[in-house]
């Protein structure tokens, strides 16, 4: 496992499909979202004391809001899969991970302090809104007891 490479290339623009809540395509280019650890597509969590599948509604969310609209993907890395990590907007300026965030279906994945998502992850958790109406695990020790290479 290598650092992940640094880049500074012009965005990319265009119609974005959703792989997953923090995994955009634009093209044949595959993005993921900086700043955030979304939950995972296959992921279960609870609501009203029974299981549901906040990683797929997460997904259909992230569709839904990206839908016929044009998204801008400014990449700033290569990760380790090969995947450009990059700040994706909408032609309104709107942070696409704070959007994620905000509606609870992602969360500030900054490692040190607080990130750049960590008041709308805030928000989201007041409001019970996404995974913050039920209980879940966090997309990263999901992975580990689920045994996925963590993103």
């Amino acid at each position: 496992m290598g650092m992940p490479g640094f880049r500074n290339d012009p965005p990319v623009i265009g119609n974005a499909k959703v792989r997953d809540a923090d995994t955009l395509v634009i093209g044949e280019e595959v993005f993921r979202l900086s700043g955030v650890d979304a939950l995972e597509f296959t992921q279960i969590c609870t609501r009203n004391g029974a299981d549901w599948p906040c990683g797929r509604e997460a997904t259909r969310a992230l569709d839904g809001y990206l839908r016929g609209r044009t998204v801008s993907c400014a990449p700033e890395a290569t990760d380790r899969y090969g995947r450009t990590v990059a700040r994706c907007t909408l032609e309104d300026g709107s942070d696409i991970g704070e959007w994620l965030a905000r509606n609870g279906w992602a969360f500030d994945s900054s490692r040190f302090g607080d990130g750049p998502y960590i008041d709308a992850q805030d928000e989201a958790e007041r409001a019970a809104r996404g995974a913050f109406a039920g209980t879940f695990d966090q997309p990263a020790e999901w992975r580990r007891m689920h045994r996925m290479e963590e993103d």
